[in-house]
């Protein structure tokens, strides 16, 4: 299909090279953006047609869960939903009542939010190359998803306790995401070389997905945790535990490889994670939706700074750039310091 959205039987073909392949693509991509295709009818131009469109110019510059992200919302929801809607006729009602609403029957929130992002960096883009004039779906309310909800401590106690009801390679793994506030994906592609016993470090330096390992959501996000005396023992109980599944399946055991695996020694995937985290919710009697994998990562940093230990130091720990930003996330929980900073003030002001 051409830019013009029409069906070519044949096809430029005899590139020597990927190379030669790529700077005949970006050539397209320039005199697109220059305005050099003007005689592309955009009024008749699908949704479909503008997401094959997008995805050829973007998709060498997705990282691996991006891509992964992006594909899953245009193939699974937007393109048998919308595709054959004119982009210029995509209206508000339309998008809500056929794209978002169905959604609400089997995705979270989060993942609904997910998806809308993407059309909406689907639909910017098509403003930016002055296919549509504007974004008329901008301003289209969602709900918001429970991700920075951090445990209550009667909850917390109780999933620790159902922890112990799931397969030994989940209850390390979500025991590690309470313990030092990692992302899944960073867990997911920690190997036994990023672990140092001895000295109770880890060193996070990539995150992984389930169409691979991949570099870390930002630079700062690269970075060394120390790691306290019980979870070190735990990860050596663990790290025997898989040296003994290995002998059983015949296979070596490598610090290379990923340290937490499924009953098979393979990767565990995203998928296995949520199923998992969610029948330790159901075991422990906790509302449904209340609490997602990443909550975990919240109630680390929420506890952090409810023991008085600096925003500068919880925000190197989680991986943040700086403590702005851990400050515009757990707000709350500065405030319920500070509340108790006052009322030691006022005790000490009566002795």
């Amino acid at each position: 299909m051409d830019l013009q959205g029409k069906r070519r039987e044949k096809q430029r073909r005899g590139f020597t090279s990927e190379l030669e392949a790529h700077k005949a693509e970006l050539d397209l991509e320039i005199k697109y953006a220059n305005g050099a295709t003007r005689e592309i009818d955009e009024s008749s131009l699908t949704v479909a047609q503008w997401i094959e469109r997008y995805s050829a110019i973007n998709q060498r510059n997705w990282r691996p869960n991006t891509k992964r992200v992006y594909e899953g919302c245009f193939k699974n929801y937007l393109i048998p939903t919308l595709g054959n809607c004119p982009l210029q006729k995509l209206t508000r009602v339309k998008y809500e009542s056929l794209f978002i609403a169905p959604q609400f029957k089997k995705l979270s929130p989060a993942s609904i939010r997910d998806n809308h992002r993407t059309v909406m960096a689907l639909l910017n883009s098509a403003v930016d190359y002055e296919v549509l004039d504007k974004n008329r779906l901008s301003r289209v309310k969602l709900p918001k998803p429970n991700t920075r909800i951090a445990f209550e401590p009667e909850d917390l106690k109780n999933f620790n306790q159902a922890l112990l009801s799931l397969n030994y390679n989940y209850q390390v793994f979500f025991r590690l995401l309470e313990l030092t506030g990692m992302r899944r994906g960073e867990a997911m592609a920690l190997t036994w070389e990023d672990v140092d016993l001895k000295s109770s470090e880890i060193s996070i330096s990539k995150s992984r997905s389930d169409l691979g390992t991949g570099p870390t959501k930002t630079n700062s996000s690269n970075r060394t945790i120390a790691i306290d005396k019980s979870l070190s023992q735990l990860l050596k109980h663990y790290r025997l535990y898989q040296k003994q599944k290995c002998l059983r399946l015949a296979t070596s055991f490598k610090e290379s490889h990923v340290i937490f695996t499924s009953k098979l020694n393979n990767a565990i995937g995203t998928q296995a994670v949520s199923h998992n985290f969610k029948k330790a919710i159901d075991l422990a009697n906790i509302r449904s939706g209340k609490y997602v994998v990443h909550s975990l990562r919240h109630t680390h940093a929420t506890y952090l700074l409810d023991l008085g230990v600096s925003p500068a130091d919880v925000a190197k720990r989680l991986g943040h750039s700086n403590a702005s930003i851990t400050l515009s996330i757990y707000a709350h929980s500065i405030k319920s310091n500070d509340k108790i900073i006052a009322e030691k003030v006022a005790k000490l002001a009566e002795m």
